[in-house]
């Protein structure tokens, strides 16, 4: 779904994070980008600011070449487990034009 200048990226399944845990989320989402594109995976701030939750990698590239579903890797920088049921916004795309 966009929002405004980003996509919201969701998770496909139910999933936890204990305090310190890192984890490959998988949103279900495959993506083939335009010729001259890339893709920036960022965080959440709400997430980030409510739970502790953000991207490891952030932001993450999403290569032109790659063709497939997106993960998202999330890690809890947070103090309590983090439980997100399916569907749950958890990252933004951000497509980014190079030369």
């Amino acid at each position: 779904m966009r929002d405004g200048a980003t996509y919201e990226i969701a998770c496909l399944e139910p999933f936890s994070l204990a305090p310190g845990e890192r984890s490959i989320v998988r949103t279900g989402v495959a993506v083939e980008l335009p010729a001259g594109m890339v893709g920036l995976v960022l965080p959440r701030s709400r997430l980030a600011f409510e739970h502790g939750v953000t991207v490891v990698n952030g932001p993450g590239l999403v290569e032109p070449g790659y063709r497939g579903e997106l993960g998202v890797i999330l890690v809890n920088l947070g103090a309590d487990v983090y439980i997100a049921e399916a569907g749950e916004l958890i990252a933004m795309l951000l497509l980014v034009p190079f030369s």
